[in-house]
């Protein structure tokens, strides 16, 4: 499990503790966040560096690089905009007002209406270089809305990681980087002492923003740090809103898909409800949680029945690999209806990159012994994006697209993998019945109405 409320827990309640302890299975760059309405926007959210064994030498780690879009507007406004019965005013929810590296960027106040605290030219992020060394940056697009193209002037940077996976080295101007998305990159220090360069992040277009372009300066020692660098741009040729292309995404360590053994195809699609909200479906289904009864505790309280749990329509709940099969693969095709960018990160998994692109799926796969993996995977506007994964995972995890709005409006399946194992082996700590325990009584449930879930 790794904390998604009415999935794996239910929601600490305010006033409330819940410590996550984990074995690091795998290393990299990476992010934690709330995973409870849109909570992470307004800053619950933070990175988190697993190291392991490095497969090229650098000299300097400069740590994470925090790439975020930024709202004025607080929660609930936002959230309500989000939700709104009117179209122009749900996609226009998603238009930020600043784009942040390390939660800076300067901005201009006086074009704003927003009442909350704001201080213009608030100032800039620094980085510091050493020429003649190599600097590892860990790029992280932890924004809402905003897929980004990071560069810094004057200066190539040669990706060594994609989320999780170390990948063979291969060297850039411009990185892509969609919400989710982790890129570890080394940059040389080509400068000279003195010299300082910019150093930037651009929303794209296919994303709404006031002010797209976050900039950081970087600087080599004895430069002046009350002057604005004069470097120029990269000329950026990358296609907007899509990820490096596959070539460029060659994992270090190989492997190889395996034919599926369970396949799906899920739809998506976006269109009033019966009260007139507009929302994400994914086969005809909005995603609702229950927070009383988050999905792994349910599939195990159904005790060794060897069965599925029959869950509602509205969990969009997917079981797959039902049996003790440690081999099985699961392929998922999605097919976006909709002319609208989506990342997709799925929980708990790497997965392979079948087959990516505009337009429906033609039911090839990619020749590649050794396709690119990670957790993220941006579906392109009215395109397809085929994956498989090894189903050796046991427990419910989520497949969601990561647009902060989209999955707030239902864009989120979840699949329930190893359910056998899950009721006969699986060991649920006490610590996540208690923190039901404590929702149930925040919430104003009796915990009596629950008795599956105290059988842990």
């Amino acid at each position: 499990m790794d904390g998604v409320p009415a999935v794996q827990q239910c929601p600490i309640a305010p006033g409330k503790t819940f410590t996550y302890r984990f074995r690091a299975d795998l290393y990299g760059s990476s992010w934690y966040h709330a995973h409870y309405t849109i909570e992470y926007v307004l800053g619950i959210v933070g990175p988190m560096i697993i190291h392991g064994p490095e497969n090229y030498p650098y000299d300097v780690d400069l740590g994470p690089v925090f790439i975020q879009d930024h709202y004025h507007k607080g929660f609930w406004e936002l959230l309500e905009d989000v939700m709104s019965t009117d179209l122009g005013t749900s996609i226009g929810a998603g238009t930020s007002d600043n784009n942040l590296i390390n939660g800076k960027n300067n901005f201009n106040c006086s074009s704003t209406n927003s009442t909350n605290p704001c201080v213009s030219n608030a100032g800039l992020s620094q980085f510091y270089f050493k020429p003649g060394k190599w600097h590892r940056l860990r790029l992280i697009n932890a924004g809402a809305v905003g897929l980004q193209h990071f560069s810094i002037d004057g200066h190539k940077m040669d990706i060594i990681a994609t989320d999780f996976v170390p990948c063979v080295r291969n060297t850039q101007t411009v990185a892509p980087l969609g919400i989710g998305q982790r890129m570890d990159v080394l940059v040389y220090g080509s400068g000279k002492e003195g010299e300082s360069y910019w150093m930037r992040s651009v929303i794209q277009q296919c994303s709404g923003a006031k002010n797209p372009v976050a900039l950081a300066v970087v600087h080599y020692p004895g430069s002046d740090q009350t002057l604005a660098p004069t470097t120029e741009a990269w000329a950026d040729d990358l296609p907007p809103c899509q990820d490096l292309d596959a070539s460029f995404l060659v994992p270090f360590h190989p492997s190889t898909p395996q034919p599926p053994a369970e396949s799906y195809t899920v739809n998506i699609a976006f269109g009033p409800n019966a009260t007139g909200h507009w929302l994400w479906t994914m086969n005809g289904v909005s995603f609702r949680g229950d927070y009383d009864a988050p999905t792994l505790l349910m599939t195990k309280a159904a005790r060794n029945t060897s069965q599925p749990y029959p869950f509602p329509p509205y969990y969009n709940a997917y079981t797959t690999n039902p049996a003790n099969d440690t081999t099985q693969v699961v392929m998922f095709h999605l097919n976006n209806t909709v002319p609208v960018a989506h990342p997709f990160h799925f929980h708990g998994h790497n997965m392979y990159l079948l087959s990516q692109g505009e337009g429906p799926w033609n039911g090839s796969v990619t020749s590649s012994p050794n396709p690119p993996r990670r957790d993220v995977f941006i579906l392109p506007p009215s395109g397809h994006l085929v994956i498989s994964y090894n189903a050796t995972n046991p427990g419910a995890w989520p497949m969601h697209c990561h647009i902060a709005w989209h999955i707030s409006t239902g864009l989120f399946i979840q699949t329930v993998e190893q359910t056998d194992w899950i009721q006969q082996y699986m060991s649920i700590p006490e610590s996540l019945a208690q923190c039901c325990r404590e929702w149930w009584d925040y919430s104003g449930h009796n915990v009596v109405s629950f008795p599956l879930c105290l059988k842990f």
